[in-house]
């Protein structure tokens, strides 16, 4: 499968946010990805995590076992639907116009991405 843009009209991105043994930040790091300028249908938001998490619509919530940041990582982009990943810590926040100039970047450069 190429993942370079140039085989992709329109980029469709996969926000992964990665919990690992706390959930006092979680709230923030998700508002900031649902409250970007970039309209909702262009990407998706994957939270990873090992502690329960509440549902919330919009957002699809996966467990894992996994200790190593690197491995819950990839665990989550096997699952992403997006040729575009960006990654979010639960402890971090996206400004609000971050995906529209990730999407930008990646529309109007084709030659972007791996294969």
């Amino acid at each position: 499968m190429c993942l370079c843009s140039g085989c992709m009209e329109e980029p469709y991105i996969s926000v992964i946010i990665s919990v690992y043994n706390r959930t006092q930040y979680i709230n923030e790091a998700i508002n900031s990805v649902l409250n970007q300028t970039l309209d909702k249908n262009k990407y998706e938001i994957l939270v990873i995590t090992n502690v329960d998490l509440p549902e919330r619509d919009g957002i699809r919530i996966m467990k894992t076992n996994e200790r190593w940041y690197g491995a819950s990582i990839v665990q989550a982009i096997n699952n992403a639907r997006g040729e575009v990943i960006s990654i979010l810590d639960d402890d971090d926040l996206f400004l609000p116009n971050k995906l529209e100039v990730v999407y930008k970047v990646f529309k109007e450069n084709k030659d972007l991405g791996l294969q």
